[in-house]
Parts: C-alpha cells; sequence; structure tokens
C-alpha cells in the first residue's frame, strides 16, 4: 500500500498518512474552522511510530479542534507572558516591546498548527509567522501537556525537516 493512500476520518478531516521524520510516520490534514480567530486552514500533524493512530489521540486531537479557540487563546497569552516576562532569554529587542502590550487578538504571531505525537500527553501549537526576529525563520512554538501550555520553545534554530 502507497503510504499516501491510507486515510484515517475524524470530525475534523480525514488525515492522510506519509512519511515522517527518522523513519516515523507523519498525518496531516488542514481545517477551516468556522469563526476561529484565525481565518486560514489550521495544519493538524500527528507523529507515529506505527503506520496507524489510536482512537484515544483521534478523540484528544478532536477535542483540542473541537475548542480551538481556547487553546489558541490560551496559547497566544502564554507566549505573550512568557516573552513579557523573559526578554533577554527569548532576545526580545527593545523595539519589539510594544508588541508586548497587544491584545491576544492582535499579538503579532499568526498561522498556528497543531502538533500531535502519538502516546505523548504534550503537544505544540506552532505559530510559523510572527513579528519577533525570535519568530524567523520557523515561527514559535508553544508546548501544553494535555490541555496547559508549559513552556515557549525558540524554534529560530531548528531544522527544517522535510
Amino acid at each position: 500500500m502507497n503510504l499516501e493512500e491510507k486515510k484515517i476520518k475524524s470530525k475534523f478531516g480525514e488525515l492522510k498518512m506519509g512519511k515522517g521524520p527518522q523513519n516515523d510516520f507523519h498525518w496531516f490534514c488542514e481545517v477551516e474552522i468556522k469563526d476561529c480567530i484565525f481565518p486560514e486552514k489550521i495544519p493538524i500533524s500527528i507523529f507515529t511510530k506505527k503506520p496507524e493512530i489510536s482512537k484515544g489521540m483521534i478523540e484528544f486531537v478532536e477535542e483540542v479542534v473541537l475548542n480551538i479557540n481556547s487553546y489558541l487563546e490560551s496559547a497566544i497569552l502564554f507566549v505573550k507572558k512568557v516573552l513579557t516576562n523573559e526578554k533577554e532569554e527569548y532576545k526580545i529587542k527593545e523595539n519589539e516591546y510594544i508588541f508586548l502590550d497587544l491584545d491576544f487578538r492582535n499579538f503579532p504571531i499568526d498561522l498556528p498548527e497543531l502538533n500531535f505525537t502519538e502516546g505523548a500527553d504534550e503537544w505544540m501549537i506552532r505559530f510559523a509567522e510572527g513579528k519577533f526576529d525570535i519568530c524567523y525563520p520557523y515561527g514559535i512554538g508553544v508546548n501544553f501537556k494535555n490541555d496547559k501550555p508549559f513552556s515557549v520553545e525558540n524554534l529560530e534554530d531548528s531544522e527544517f525537516i522535510e
């Protein structure tokens, strides 16, 4: 069976399987969510060691997607708090301080993606673009443990994975 032919249906769309990093599998779809605070389609990725996804993982991702605005708001507010409190660690420049005062709807990070790993209780919302220098070239990530954000990941030194 060709990897691109394997699909799984979920409440948010059809996930298609492809090759992931390090011989893992990458399940992917893009969802358009009505009344989302971000109008673009949101990419969803699930990484697995086996060519399948558990029912529990699908249900967890469905729950996140069902409550996406809450998770996005929580992620943005968390990034704002962390970058405000840890400007030096995250290399926030003085000319970027003005961005830290913006409310969550105007906070300058954009193009969210949801990234999950089968069997892990941690997952990430990666904002692929932003006005902070640290957002170039790969964005900034907010790591969640179950339903709570717990860290901000500076992705500027990451490597591109095909």
